[in-house]
């Protein structure tokens, strides 16, 4: 039991480390110009926010994994599949919000849980170059993360969810041909399950 503990006290501790480094600056980054091209532009962006996520919780993965005779019992750790629909609001960073999609795979253990997560987002953000007036970008792409989550009750629960992607797009007015990108955001909320 310590060492299921030292795990995810270790997990939070690391994930929150992650999204309180330094944000990068818009107009920052690097880019790089090929010869006789237009130049494109690429920089990484942090993000911390709060979060909903509603969703449904099947037992897919333990029927794989498992033969245990009572799988929905909520005394004994096991393996579980969830799929959400989430929005999440940031306070820190250009993203403003995004939502999407996404299956969770995991580990319960007496109601706390460890998961691996996949699915696409749809984010928003503000994309602002020197000299040039600011603009609202939405653009969406696949991600991955990690999270840890504790029921509350049955179908409430509150997670620490981190997901990471990339997407590119194509600035108005700009010198550059695209810019690109690197996502890693970091949301504390509530998720629903039934």
């Amino acid at each position: 039991m310590k060492l299921r503990f030292l795990t995810i006290i270790s997990l939070s501790v690391s994930t929150l480390l992650f999204a309180n480094q330094s944000f990068a600056a818009l107009d920052g980054g690097s880019s790089t110009v090929a010869s006789g091209a237009v130049p494109n532009k690429s920089f990484s962006e942090s993000a911390v926010g709060a979060g909903l996520s509603v969703g449904f919780r099947f037992n897919m993965a333990e029927d794989i994994f498992t033969d245990s005779e009572d799988k929905n019992s909520k005394t004994k750790d096991h393996i579980f599949t969830e799929i959400e629909a989430f929005g999440n609001q940031f306070f820190s960073g250009e993203i403003k919000q995004n939502f999407g999609g996404r299956l969770n795979l995991g580990y319960e253990i007496k109601g706390i849980r460890i998961y691996g997560s996949g699915g696409y987002v749809s984010s928003s953000i503000d994309y602002q170059e020197t000299g040039n007036t600011k603009q609202s970008v939405n653009a969406s792409a696949p991600f991955f993360g990690i999270g840890l989550g504790y029921d509350i009750t049955k179908n409430i629960g509150v997670r620490l969810n981190s997901m990471f992607y990339n997407f590119d797009f194509t600035p108005k007015n700009s010198e550059y041909r695209s810019v690109e990108v690197d996502v890693s955001a970091v949301t504390l909320g509530l998720a629903v399950h039934f």
